[in-house]
């Protein structure tokens, strides 16, 4: 009898293993920029987006991973091709580089935390998001990106800040005595 449970178990583990070395994609994505996506980076970065990405978005891509039901906002839903804090115009598809940024950085206030995946992973990541909606595979659909202007309030904010330093810096006459600077106005001290 336990010569034939090790049987059943090798032959399960031998299963497993083969069905777990098969590929996700056996030809190349390819996309409406003309830029087709390579065998071997699809099925990487299948690979990876489990290894990442899949506790969030699913395997699908639709936002229902294991542990999306308590995130709040909900993961992304990649089939539908929508993204925010793409750096194009609304409802266009984003560039790689914004892709890159948002798992780099995380998105603040949501539960997108900042990755740090290596970098050939990160781009096999975000061209096998590409597999998940059609709208990749459309021409008219890529954004361009927006050209963001520069503060408008960077400088004033520099010199009101610099402007208010002198008035809260501080200076150690003794050890146990602060003394302002010239520019504190004089405060009168009180005895004991």
């Amino acid at each position: 009898m336990t010569a034939t449970r090790s049987w059943a178990w090798w032959t399960w583990v031998a299963v497993a293993a083969v069905g777990c070395s098969q590929k996700k994609f056996s030809e190349p994505y390819k996309l409406a920029s003309g830029q087709p996506i390579d065998v071997q980076t699809l099925n990487d970065g299948h690979d990876a987006y489990m290894l990442y990405c899949y506790g969030c978005h699913g395997e699908k891509g639709d936002g229902s991973g294991p542990s999306s039901a308590t995130m709040r906002p909900p993961p992304r839903n990649f089939s539908r091709g929508l993204f925010k804090f793409a750096g194009v115009e609304a409802g266009k598809l984003p560039t790689d580089e914004a892709l890159e940024r948002t798992v780099r950085r995380g998105l603040n206030g949501t539960p997108m935390l900042p990755w740090d995946i290596p970098d050939v992973e990160r781009k096999a990541i975000i061209a096998y998001l590409k597999t998940f909606s059609p709208r990749w595979q459309s021409a008219d659909e890529y954004g361009t990106p927006i050209e963001i202007s520069p503060d408008p309030w960077k400088e004033k904010r520099h010199r009101r800040f610099s402007g208010a330093k002198k008035f809260t810096t501080w200076r150690w006459a003794a050890p146990a005595a602060r003394v302002a600077t010239r520019d504190m106005p004089r405060t009168k001290r009180y005895p004991r």
